[in-house]
């Protein structure tokens, strides 16, 4: 073989290396910028995006099976004693709050919720007793129906595929994505109940990175306050996982109410 011809070939090979290194260095380039972008997307920095379903469920895992395990305690006045309140505390360690059954609908997605810590009582938990909300996903906000009865109720119509007509009044905002800092919303819409003091007036107040059962959760979790006439709420809630923590005090007729996260099992 003529020297020719070896140099030849061996600038051919070298053109050739050239061009594959381009061509994979853009595309990795291409790679890493598209997941940064997802990585970006992923909780929702922008105030103004237009949260889909799938956002949602980004925000708040609600896949069938999805289960978060608390642990904490209530408090209820059960009665007086020389003008001051009697109280009965409740602790509890393995609270299961679990997505029972997932419907998707073109318009929304309704979700049967086992076990919501909105109705939690000292009888149920002592009794161990199962309570349900109906949660309906719709964009970047999540309503719910808190009776448990109205909750199992209309989600068997639903199921049945049947036209249901629901009550607006028995229907409130539980939140509505994305978060920050300053955000307000209101826990009844249009068509619910008008409440003279602001009760339900959520308004996130604080933003930073917690330890959720011994880890650093790695992405920025937000506190939800309101209050109203004798009473106090919040909660923490952090993209990706959901409600770690929540706390409750009633002034009037002593309730007391706090859990923290302790473990969850969660697919995407």
């Amino acid at each position: 073989m003529s020297l020719k011809l070896i140099q030849f070939k061996n600038k051919k090979r070298d053109i050739i290396v050239v061009l594959i290194t381009f061509i994979s260095t853009i595309l990795l380039n291409s790679f890493v910028f598209t997941t940064n972008k997802l990585i970006e997307k992923e909780f929702f920095t922008d105030k103004n995006y237009e949260f889909t379903i799938e956002d949602s469920l980004g925000y708040l895992p609600l896949i069938e099976g999805n289960r978060w395990v608390y642990e904490g305690y209530i408090e209820e006045q059960v009665g007086h004693k020389n003008n001051e309140p009697i109280t009965e505390k409740e602790e509890f360690d393995n609270y299961e709050v679990t997505a029972k059954e997932v419907i998707k609908r073109a318009d929304a997605l309704v979700v049967l919720i086992e076990n919501s810590f909105s109705i939690l009582s000292l009888e149920e938990i002592r009794e161990k007793k199962r309570c349900y909300e109906l949660w309906f996903i719709t964009g970047g906000k999540i309503y719910t129906i808190q009776n448990s009865d109205l909750a199992i109720h209309y989600f068997q119509q639903i199921k049945n595929k049947e036209n249901v007509a629901i009550d607006h009044s028995l229907v409130g905002l539980k939140w509505e994505f994305p978060f920050y800092v300053d955000k307000k919303y209101d826990f009844f819409q249009e068509g619910g109940f008008i409440w003279e003091y602001n009760w339900y007036k959520k308004k996130i107040t604080e933003s930073k990175k917690l330890n959720i059962a011994g880890v650093i959760y790695d992405k920025e979790c937000f506190k939800i306050e309101n209050a109203g006439v004798g009473f106090t709420q919040s909660s923490w809630f952090c993209p990706g996982m959901g409600e770690v923590e929540y706390d409750y005090h009633h002034n009037g007729a002593v309730t007391n109410v706090h859990y923290i996260l302790k473990n969850s099992f969660i697919k995407y």
